[in-house]
């Protein structure tokens, strides 16, 4: 069986895209916390924007593993992260990203969930943990030291 498929390794390619998009939430939230005032409101707006659709893809993760073995209970579940995610813009920034914040942790607990009932591969429960940490602590940081 090749290296990047084996049972609970999980793939290179998921740990560098997942890697790649904790780094922009880390360089959001810093830039939301350093920039200039005109460059400060862009990043703003950028990070609860990448908030949402991240969570919302999170979402969408549940729904393609859904398709493979029909789990009514999966589907459903799939669309909550975006439904929860969108109302976060028309909170105020700091706001919405505490919200959004709460929303990944709550999607971490839902995976573990999935994971135990099999309908996750087994490597996701090692991935999931800290790409949760670097979103979720990224929009506290940016909703605490903005």
């Amino acid at each position: 069986m090749p290296e990047s498929v084996m049972p609970g390794r999980v793939p290179p390619m998921a740990l560098w895209l997942g890697a790649a998009g904790a780094l922009l939430f880390i360089l959001l939230a810093l830039a939301v916390r350093f920039a200039p005032v005109p460059g400060n409101f862009v990043a703003e707006t950028l990070l609860t924007g990448y908030g949402i659709a991240i969570l919302s893809f999170m979402g969408g993760v549940h729904w393609g593993l859904a398709m493979r073995e029909h789990r009514p209970r999966q589907y459903a579940a799939s669309i909550l992260p975006a439904l929860y995610a969108w109302p976060a813009l028309w909170l105020s920034a700091e706001a919405g990203w505490l919200y959004l914040a709460g929303g990944f942790v709550l999607l971490l607990g839902f995976d573990f969930w999935a994971g135990l009932r099999g309908w996750t591969p087994f490597w996701y429960a090692r991935l999931r943990p800290p790409l949760t940490l670097a979103a979720a602590g990224s929009l506290l940081f940016a909703a605490l030291l903005a």
